[in-house]
């Protein structure tokens, strides 16, 4: 199997990801602008839901891979359909001989699938947290408890030096809310209390 990455937004503390259908929080426009950075020029897979909330719209420069079991559409360019994960990394593979990223970019399940049955490909793991005064409902989730069960862990991320706590930022078009970029990996432990929790 390809290796990939997989990205993704989080409310805190409850790790929420989304709520009836769409982002549980405003829009935060440093993440989207994260999001972008690290997505373009990728293939980026995602389940039927994720998809649509796009509202058929794609994202330029990305080639879109959707999971659905159902009401199979027709492909378009940069727009193609399978029904499992194994599919389509099957389909990416052939699909191009260019070094193209892969991405996974939701929802719940397929994180889930990602990390409890391919963890072995996945090469890192994207979180922008979001933080906010006031509580922000959610009804779907990323699987944090799966995530460290995998043997991801937190480690340094690009505005960070050694010593340096995690960097959390205002949010520029969001009052009251704060982000803060994670990468979590297999290489090393950086923060004694994810081994603890699996004691």
């Amino acid at each position: 199997m390809l290796p990939f990455y997989i990205i993704t937004a989080v409310t805190l503390p409850t790790w929420g990801i989304g709520y009836q259908g769409y982002l549980p929080w405003t829009r935060v426009q440093e993440d989207l602008t994260y999001f972008k950075q690290k997505t373009s020029h990728s293939f980026i897979i995602m389940g039927r839901k994720t998809w649509d909330s796009f509202q058929g719209k794609m994202l330029p420069n990305r080639i879109h891979v959707v999971l659905t079991r159902s009401n199979y559409k027709e492909d378009k360019d940069n727009l193609h359909f399978v029904s499992s994960f194994v599919d389509a990394m099957e389909w990416i593979e052939k699909y191009t001989k260019e070094e193209k990223n892969v991405f996974v970019i939701g929802g719940e399940s397929i994180y889930r699938e990602a990390i409890v049955c391919h963890s072995e490909f996945c090469k890192a793991i994207y979180i922008t947290n979001i933080i906010a005064l006031s509580f922000i409902p959610s009804d779907a989730y990323f699987p944090r408890k799966d995530m460290i069960q995998a043997g991801f862990r937190p480690i340094k991320g690009e505005e960070e030096k050694d010593g340096d706590e995690k960097i959390v930022h205002a949010c520029k078009n969001v009052p009251y809310c704060y982000y803060q970029f994670t990468t979590w990996g297999k290489e090393r432990v950086v923060n004694s209390e994810y081994t603890k929790e699996r004691k």
